[in-house]
This record gives C-alpha cells, sequence and structure tokens, in this order.
C-alpha cells in the first residue's frame, strides 16, 4: 500500500571529470517531504 502524505526525492549529485571518468564532487540532494533540503552549490564564477 503506497504512502498517503508528502513525497521526498532523495538522491546524489556526481559531478564527474569527462576525461577520466572519476567523480570531482558528490553532493546529497533532498528535495520536499518533511526532511530538511539539501542540493548541490553553484560553483564559484
Amino acid at each position: 500500500e503506497p504512502a498517503m502524505g508528502e513525497a521526498t526525492l532523495a538522491g546524489l549529485y556526481v559531478e564527474t571529470d569527462d576525461s577520466t571518468g572519476r567523480a570531482l564532487r558528490v553532493e546529497m540532494v533532498r528535495e520536499g517531504g518533511r526532511l530538511s533540503q539539501s542540493g548541490p552549490e553553484a560553483p564559484a564564477s
């Protein structure tokens, strides 16, 4: 039976180096629902 409350989307944001495939940055992403919001910060210009 599905939950009937607010939904939360949770996952990971991974920024990779195109030449090596290695992760440069990994950050938690959490949107909606009752948990605190979290997401990647914009890179400095």
